[in-house]
């Protein structure tokens, strides 16, 4: 059953003029399809409200029950972003960036759309988000970018293989996690057990770059994500072991269906000795640890790894697993974009590839330490957890992107991608560069008016990149039948007075005519 609105099938582009303009929908369900039951109202009302009702006499109807959840997020998987609800209406408000709403006309469930209007985003002045602490980690990348359109790593899973998260449980940054039951699972290998939340605290703070969600405070790369905690390190020693056990984690993630594999950690050196890799193991898959990042990685899974903080030492370059071939190895940088000279450098001539793949800030970086205090320190250990908050993001808005698009996408936003090197690679990605790369922006020449829905049956909304000084439409005979001098860059037409067929729509901007087919069922 098509929609009653059914958008203009010709509107299915998008165009970078007004990629800094919020176009806001409210989508009207036909129905809500509750299974929840009238006659039970404890089940969605409170007591107070019931109470209420009763005396003054108001009835508990269908518009007391809640909307259908399902409904809600088949639409937010076609990339729409949810900006209101209400239960009241049966309808939510939605927005994109590209006034595209191909994808949800086909929805039987959905009775109507309504256009709302737009607002000018700009990324400097118009963030949603408070950051505090992590403004400048989080605009380096410009991730906030994508948050600003919604895009907060929603219903993507990022499994973290760490030493231990301390108090993570209990600390005010992560209470949404738990009360939102984003925790999927944990695991402590090294133990055999669950994870405790007493063990080490560099999990913690790794976690925080992604998942703290604090307004005003401290929000990470990716709040909204799902995540499972899964501890492979022994602090206490440094094994060959611990490499299987973080093998183990690979694949427990993978049981679970995880997206994305964040990992802090590297192996170099061993307590004993002869146990301990050589640099000529560094050909991506040598080592075990290597191997099985590769193996995740064909299963589906994207791993993302620290490069390691080597560059000041003797060992100086990256190591393992940050070699494997299919990894997205992360440096650091500071906040004006220089290379951090403790961040591992890569092998030059490594197998064609470069290493590391991307930078991110890991120099006087914030995060959230195992008290719960938030706090500045340096390591790749805290840039590779914001990259993978923006490859989560990336993935909320790209949902149908394999994992090389997404890679590929960022690799070509970065700053030094043209000059790729071994100390930075291909340098910071840009969340916004990468968003319009994905969108194919650059191949699409910006239209000079825009008219949805089409075709329509009540109303069509006209948006032009100059002033409207005239808007007339005619009959297939040519008679006018309504005419308009609105001066505006947007303007809507009520035609539900016309009857069924086609017409021709003749606008004038900047002295210049536009003819355009209009079709009125």
């Amino acid at each position: 059953m098509k929609v009653r609105l059914i958008v203009c099938l010709l509107f299915t582009f998008s165009f970078i003029s007004y990629s800094q303009t919020e176009y806001h929908f409210l989508v009207h369900f036909r129905f809500k399809k509750s299974s929840l039951d009238l006659s039970n109202p404890n089940e969605f009302l409170s007591e107070k409200s019931i109470l209420i009702k009763s005396i003054q006499n108001a009835a508990i109807d269908s518009s007391d029950l809640p909307l259908n959840t399902n409904f809600i997020n088949a639409i937010k998987e076609q990339n729409q972003v949810l900006e209101a609800k209400s239960k009241w209406f049966n309808a939510i408000v939605i927005s994109n960036l590209d006034s595209n709403l191909k994808g949800i006309e086909s929805f039987d469930f959905i009775r109507s759309v309504e256009y709302l209007g737009q607002r000018g985003l700009n990324k400097k002045t118009n963030n949603k988000l408070k950051y505090g602490v992590s403004e400048n980690q989080n605009k380096l990348t410009n991730v906030n970018f994508l948050h600003n359109l919604g895009y907060t790593g929603d219903g993507v899973s990022i499994a973290v293989i760490d030493a231990g998260f301390k108090n993570a449980n209990t600390i005010l940054f992560f209470n949404s996690l738990f009360i939102e039951n984003r925790i999927l699972g944990n695991y402590d290998f090294v133990n055999n057990r669950l994870v405790n939340y007493n063990g080490h605290s560099h999990g913690t703070s790794v976690l925080s770059t992604m998942a703290a969600n604090s307004d005003k405070s401290y929000i990470g790369s990716a709040p909204n994500s799902n995540y499972i905690l899964l501890v492979s390190e022994d602090v206490n020693q440094e094994n060959l072991i611990e490499e299987f056990h973080f093998i183990e984690a690979l694949e427990y993630a993978d049981s679970f269906g995880v997206d994305i594999i964040n990992s802090s950690l590297g192996y170099s050196t061993f307590d004993t000795f002869e146990l301990s890799h050589a640099k000529d193991e560094l050909t991506g898959d040598s080592a075990y640890i290597s191997k099985a990042c590769n193996f995740a990685s064909k299963k589906g899974m994207l791993i993302i790894t620290s490069a390691g903080n080597y560059g000041a030492s003797a060992w100086k370059n990256i190591s393992f697993p940050a070699d494997a071939d299919s990894v997205v190895t992360v440096g650091s940088v500071n906040e004006l974009n220089k290379y951090s000279e403790f961040s591992s450098n890569g092998i030059p001539i490594y197998n064609g590839l470069i290493k590391p793949n991307l930078c991110s800030m890991g120099e006087s970086i914030a995060f959230v330490n195992g008290n719960g205090q938030t706090q500045l320190g340096n390591g790749t250990s805290f840039s590779a957890p914001q990259i993978t908050g923006l490859f989560a993001c990336l993935k909320q808005a790209f949902p149908n992107k394999n994992n090389w698009e997404l890679k590929k996408a960022l690799e070509e936003s970065a700053s030094n991608f043209n000059t790729p090197d071994s100390l930075i690679g291909f340098g910071v990605p840009d969340a916004e560069k990468a968003y319009w790369i994905l969108n194919k922006q650059s191949d699409l020449k910006e239209p000079e008016q825009l008219i949805f829905p089409n075709p329509t049956s009540y109303s069509v909304m006209i948006i032009n990149k100059n002033n409207i000084s005239a808007v007339k439409l005619f009959n297939l005979e040519g008679r006018l039948v309504y005419e308009n001098y609105p001066n505006s860059t947007v303007f809507k037409i009520n035609v539900s007075f016309l009857s069924t067929g086609v017409f021709i729509l003749k606008t004038i901007s900047n002295k210049k005519e536009l003819v355009q087919k209009i079709m009125i069922y």
